[in-house]
């Protein structure tokens, strides 16, 4: 169980940083229009589902 604890941890971070890149990419491109704001979106939602899964699995770690 602790396998399968670490790969959802290792994707759940990857998850943020790839969320990341894309905010801080569309924050570059924010100038252009209106455009992006989806693409904000879609990177504020990616970061906060990272950031769900490791809570979830913190709190599955404490109670094992």
């Amino acid at each position: 169980m602790t396998t399968l604890l670490l790969v959802r941890a290792t994707l759940a971070v990857a998850m943020i940083v790839v969320g990341s890149i894309i905010f801080v990419r569309m924050l570059e491109a924010f100038r252009e229009g209106f455009a992006v704001v989806p693409g904000l979106v879609l990177g504020a939602a990616m970061i906060a589902l990272g950031a769900h899964r490791i809570a979830l699995i913190v709190r599955a770690r404490r109670a094992a």
